[in-house]
């Protein structure tokens, strides 16, 4: 006569009437009476033995992912790449990690969203080369004759066409940036004076409207 021998869940034997039974190992799981354990998914993974249930198989976090199944430790996460971001939670494959958008960078671990560049800077790529927005040191000030006041900008504000403007990099207003205005009449121009001569006349006239 057959002795049938029931195995608990999270054990499995692979032997009909076994007299014993095995743990599943970590990064599987099984239910009652299991011929094999079952593998944890893709994007998740588990360190626990004799698992019984596929709760127990724990998702990646986002910002990383993972391509295998029956992982058994944490580091079977993969963290995107700097310059890139995700905010999928079990994510199955790297396609998850989306490259930082214009004026932002990312240089964390796990990255869940992308940082802006400050005031006063720019970052052209939109999204297009990750290698360009993996460090703060990717977002570039602004040139002389031009500024930035928002955060998160691809490009810079020039100064006015035609008007003198300072020697300043990563200026933030166009005061820092030393764009002079130009006081003329209509139907004239302004003449061809240098930065220090315009800051001079406009203070002058600051000073006379002042007074």
């Amino acid at each position: 006569m057959w002795e049938i021998l029931t195995h608990f869940s999270g054990k499995f034997s692979d032997s009909f009437n076994s007299e014993s039974c095995s743990d599943c190992g970590a990064g599987t799981y099984s239910g009652a009476a299991a011929a094999a354990c079952t593998a944890c998914g893709t994007g998740k993974w588990s360190d626990s033995l004799a698992a019984m249930f596929e709760s127990t198989c724990t998702d990646c976090a986002a910002g990383q992912y993972n391509e295998n199944t029956a992982s058994n430790a944490i580091s079977a996460c993969v963290s995107c790449a700097a310059g890139r971001y995700s905010t999928t939670v079990a994510a199955t494959s790297a396609s998850v990690c989306a490259i930082c958008g214009a004026g932002t960078y990312s240089s964390a671990s796990s990255p869940t969203s992308c940082t802006n560049c400050g005031i006063g800077k720019y970052l052209f790529d939109n999204s297009n080369d990750e290698i360009l927005h993996n460090s703060v040191d990717d977002c570039l000030l602004c040139n002389a004759g031009s500024y930035q006041h928002s955060v998160g900008s691809s490009e810079c504000i020039s100064c006015p066409d035609g008007t003198p403007f300072g020697t300043a990099m990563g200026a933030t207003s166009q005061a820092e940036a030393g764009c002079i205005p130009c006081f003329c009449a209509v139907g004239k121009f302004c003449p061809d004076l240098a930065a220090g001569e315009w800051r001079a006349k406009r203070e002058k006239i600051a000073t006379f409207t002042t007074h």
